[in-house]
């Protein structure tokens, strides 16, 4: 049988198989890619911390207030930080405390 197909046929019957096959292994990854979206998207996301420190531009980048966890007032250079820590920092400067959420009424520090 196969002296009834030339070399190259054969080769182009074996070119059509496998892009076949390509394709439907495409399919399989897209489709598994779509099912892993979803599940990421239905996950929640990570509960915030307690305490943020907003921090400054630049060398140093000094403290510049400090938020209780949910805060929408934080800017973006924030870092988790622990309740000992607000509680040294509002110690040394309470101006430091957020006048939107205050910290320093939360722990009990005016």
């Amino acid at each position: 049988m196969s002296e009834d197909f030339s070399k190259v046929e054969q080769l182009q019957f074996l070119v059509r198989v496998r892009e076949q096959d390509l394709t439907r292994a495409r399919g399989w990854l897209d489709a598994e890619e779509r099912r892993l979206a979803e599940l990421a998207a239905r996950r929640l996301p990570p509960p915030p911390p307690d305490w943020v420190v907003e921090q400054g531009i630049g060398v140093g980048r000094r403290t510049v207030a400090v938020h209780q966890g949910w805060c929408t007032m934080a800017g973006s250079r924030t870092k988790a930080i622990t309740r000992d820590q607000v509680l040294r920092l509002l110690a040394e400067d309470g101006r430091l405390a957020c006048q939107q959420c205050r910290p320093d009424t939360e722990l009990g520090v005016l």
